[in-house]
Parts: structure tokens; C-alpha cells; sequence
């Protein structure tokens, strides 16, 4: 991912890929297919916020799970958008060329209101090859509970990315907000 973009879309499809870049997204997709993800990907999501465009078929529902689970514990938020009106086995191409201005302006709004997923730690399959130590991201958010003022030394919204396990993360999440 080549762009400075904070928020970066993954589609199942090259052909769903090369059509929104025409509209100016940063987009990716999984050369390998929907079911294999490949976690090597995971560096390149690091802090981004991240916007799944689900297919409407079963492979897309798949993809859609597989990639949201891989990248909730390292990007900043993961939003799943489900198109509505879709076609079985439609994808977002086809979505947007039912009205091409008005489902761009829709996108970005679908985009704007929908909420991050969450998913409790024991649903994520977490890779043990990424650096990660849960008792030390506890630490920290025990700290701050014991020392509030710690807050503004140890931590800031930037560096939220920086946890990997969805629960510590999350309170800090809170604690900031």
C-alpha cells in the first residue's frame, strides 16, 4: 500500500480494485483468493483504518470474516459494509454502476455512519509471529487506572495502534475518548 492514506478498502477483486482507484480510493485486495489470507498484509494495515466492501455471496461473507478478524488487532478500526439492493453475487462494481454519482456520495456517507466491528479476543485466531505481550499492554491500562495523570505520558490516540490485543486496546480506546 503505496499511499499516505489513513483509510485503506479491501475487495475481493482486482476488477473491484482498479475501479474504485479510478475514483481516487486506496484499495487492495488478496491475490490469493478470498479464503487465504495472507497475515504477512497485516504490517501494511498498522494504524489505518480499514473499510471491507463486501461481496454479496458466501465467498464474500468469508472474505469479509477472515480479513476483519486478521486485521482487527492491528489496524485502527475495521468497518464491514454490507451494500444493500446488491445482487447475489454482486459486488460493489456493480453496486455503484446502478447510479454512479449517486452511489459514490452514498458510499462515502455508508462509509461515515457505520460502526467498527468488535470482536472479543477469543474469536480472533492471533498470529504468535507479531510482536505482542498482553500482560505488558494490561500493565499499562492498570497504571493509568491506579494513576490517571499517567495517561497523557504513556499514551496518546496515535499510539493506540501500537496495542495488539482487542481488550486492553479497547479500554484505552475508551479512556482517550
Amino acid at each position: 500500500i503505496a499511499s499516505e492514506s489513513t483509510t485503506v478498502f479491501v475487495v475481493e477483486g482486482e476488477k473491484s480494485t482498479d475501479f474504485l482507484r479510478g475514483f481516487g480510493f486506496t484499495v487492495t485486495t488478496n491475490p490469493l483468493g478470498a479464503t487465504k489470507w495472507i497475515k504477512d498484509f497485516n504490517k501494511y494495515f498498522k494504524g489505518r483504518d480499514v473499510v471491507i466492501l463486501e461481496d454479496n455471496d458466501d465467498a464474500g461473507r468469508k472474505h469479509s470474516e477472515i480479513v476483519s478478524k486478521n486485521l482487527y488487532p492491528v489496524a485502527n478500526s475495521v468497518k464491514v459494509i454490507k451494500l444493500e439492493g446488491l445482487d447475489e453475487h454482486g459486488d460493489v462494481v456493480d453496486w455503484i454502476n446502478k447510479d454512479l454519482e449517486a452511489s459514490i456520495d452514498t458510499l462515502k456517507a455508508l462509509i461515515e455512519s457505520s460502526e467498527a466491528v468488535t470482536f472479543d479476543v477469543d474469536e480472533l485466531e492471533l498470529d504468535s509471529d507479531l510482536p505482542s505481550f498482553v500482560e505488558g499492554e494490561l500493565a499499562i491500562v492498570g497504571a493509568i487506572f491506579k494513576n490517571p495523570k499517567l495517561i497523557s505520558k504513556i499514551i496518546d490516540a496515535d499510539s493506540l495502534s501500537d496495542f495488539f490485543h482487542a481488550k486492553p486496546k479497547a479500554v484505552l480506546k475508551a479512556i482517550l475518548d
